[in-house]
């Protein structure tokens, strides 16, 4: 691209044109986007350049702004936080699957435990009335 602005007359024709194409090749992919987030930043720098007067500025400015997009803005490959968010949404609810199954597992697993539990109150309770049965009619005798 920058091999190409050379031969455009004017910085804004060619960011335009540059943006038409990122925005038409990212169409697909949804917002937000680091692809297009990134082209647009690169073009929001390269457009500073033209504000003499306010150049200072408005490198500050973009600075404050890519910082607030990207992780690490100098890499060569910045992580936008969004992609960032994006993965930890996808491990949460990972784990809130698991969580969910966990206590699927637990509920089924006290409920037998419940039942068991039931089954050998009624033994218990049975045996004891035999035991007590017997040790009546043995006192008796």
């Amino acid at each position: 691209y920058r091999e190409e602005a050379s031969t455009f007359t004017s910085s804004v024709i060619h960011a335009e044109l540059r943006l038409q194409e990122a925005l038409r090749n990212t169409d697909s992919m949804g917002v937000p986007n680091p692809s297009r987030t990134h082209i647009c930043c690169m073009l929001m720098w390269e457009l500073v350049s033209t504000f003499k007067r306010f150049g200072p500025l408005m490198s500050r400015l973009m600075d404050e702004i890519f910082r607030s997009i990207y992780e690490d803005p100098y890499k060569a490959h910045p992580s936008t936080y969004f992609q960032r968010c994006s993965e930890q949404a996808k491990i949460i609810s990972e784990q809130q699957k698991e969580i969910d199954h966990l206590r699927w597992k637990l509920n089924r697993l006290q409920a037998c435990s419940h039942a068991r539990m039931r089954k050998l109150e009624t033994v218990f309770a049975k045996n004891l009335e035999h035991t007590l049965e017997a040790a009546f009619f043995s006192w008796r005798d």
